[in-house]
């Protein structure tokens, strides 16, 4: 079986309320199994009252962008970024088995 280092969680700032409750359950239950967990939030809206690990580009270059419909694929591109973010992290750690998670996620009870 692996064993997961690190699990991190790409979480939107626009819908942390509505996804919350799966997020802590997640947390809770990968806590259980002794993985590291983090938050890496998205600040999709730029604001700058709130914090966040990633602010979005507004209108990044995705003109070659091969991924996404037209109109959203700056979301895919932003969504790109935080990954590596998160990865680079778990790199810059020592981390040997990252679980990447996004905040739409569910554990089933098979986990």
């Amino acid at each position: 079986m692996i064993k997961i280092d690190k699990a991190s969680c790409l979480c939107l700032d626009t819908r942390a309320e509505e996804r919350w409750p799966d997020i802590a359950n997640m947390e809770k239950r990968l806590t259980k199994l002794d993985v590291c967990f983090e938050h890496f939030i998205a600040n999709t809206q730029n604001n700058t009252k709130t914090t966040g690990d990633y602010f979005d580009v507004v209108d990044p270059d995705v003109s070659k962008w091969g991924y996404g419909r037209e109109g959203y694929k700056h979301h895919h591109w932003n969504a790109f970024q935080c990954h590596k973010i998160m990865i680079q992290r778990a790199i810059d750690e020592g981390r040997e088995n990252l679980l990447l998670l996004e905040d739409d996620a569910y554990l089933p009870d098979r986990f």
